[in-house]
């Protein structure tokens, strides 16, 4: 591929370039044509188990998962927001405590001397209640990131800590991490997230199945699993990992691993290692019944009109 041998972080992917040898369908069409609105709108009455997705056109489909990651990356973007802002006595946890009496401490906090000998001298009254207030502060704007690592108890020791075998949970937690920095990039590419769609849809003609379970497969890494936040640095290398494992998945009909590479950007031994750490983030549960599409189908339709109640 001569004339777009590129990769997402070089911020230079076009949505009118078009992949040599690769013809473009007669089908399909763009997210912003696709009428999402109005077939929410249609199933707005119904249960979300009354739902028929297989009535659902692809194109639809692909709108679902555009919302969604839109929706998350503003949320991310929001959460981001609030923790910069974050105001310890609005919080209701400490607004409790201050009630009984704390915050007459807050102005008794011992100063570190620089003098010798101030470090014995005993802390004020109230001093230790102050301190889990701040604690409960720190606590909740480095919570921001849901991968910060279990405090380490002030009570072991040197050799205890250079002993004693990471906890699973802690293993764990630290392998996701490492995982979910391979789906980062530098810098936004020039494509949004619906052009990039638009791009993979254009091309590669997937069908409604996939496309919804690429869309549960990223609602579970984000809201059920909480592994990471959907950002706009990271929202193309997902898109397309999780579209790749749904086709591997749901058709019968695939595309090489060369030609999904070419149209996400990549090359394929990229491509290939971010569908191996998707599956481990995913605990290689990527089965997804109907019942499951109708659930998120159910939940796009709520989200939709619970963001139009409140004016956003």
């Amino acid at each position: 591929m001569s004339d777009i041998n590129i990769t997402p972080s070089q911020n230079t992917l076009d949505a009118k370039s078009t992949p040599a040898n690769i013809a473009q369908s007669s089908e399909g069409g763009k997210i912003r044509d696709s009428k999402l609105i109005d077939y929410l709108s249609e199933i707005r009455t119904q249960e979300a188990k009354c739902i028929n997705i297989n009535s659902m056109t692809p194109l639809i489909a692909i709108s679902i998962l555009d919302f969604l990651v839109k929706k998350l990356i503003k949320d991310s973007e929001r959460d981001e927001y609030s923790s910069e802002d974050y105001n310890p006595h609005e919080d209701p946890v400490i607004s409790r405590l201050l009630a009984k009496g704390l915050e007459g401490n807050f102005g008794e906090l011992p100063s570190h001397s620089k003098k010798r000998g101030r470090e014995s001298e005993s802390p004020p009254p109230g001093a230790d209640k102050v301190n889990i207030v701040f604690d409960i502060c720190k606590f909740k704007k480095t919570t921001e990131s849901p991968f910060t690592s279990p405090p380490i108890s002030s009570t072991a020791s040197p050799s205890d800590s250079n002993t004693a075998p990471s906890s699973p949970a802690l293993i764990n937690t630290k392998q996701n991490e490492l995982l979910t920095k391979r789906f980062m990039l530098k810098t936004p590419p020039a494509l949004n997230s619906t052009e990039y769609l638009d791009r993979i849809h254009q091309y590669c003609q997937f069908s409604t199945a996939v496309y919804l379970s690429s869309a549960y497969y990223i609602y579970k890494l984000v809201v059920d699993l909480k592994l990471l936040k959907v950002t706009k640095l990271n929202v193309h290398r997902l898109l397309i990992t999780a579209i790749r494992v749904g086709c591997k998945v749901v058709e019968d009909m695939k595309h090489r691993q060369e030609f999904i590479a070419k149209i996400g950007g990549l090359n394929m031994k990229d491509l290939l290692a971010l569908e191996i750490s998707f599956l481990f983030l995913i605990k290689f549960e990527c089965q997804v019944n109907q019942d499951l599409m109708t659930s998120l189908v159910g939940y796009i339709r709520d989200t939709h009109s619970h963001m139009i109640n409140l004016g956003t």
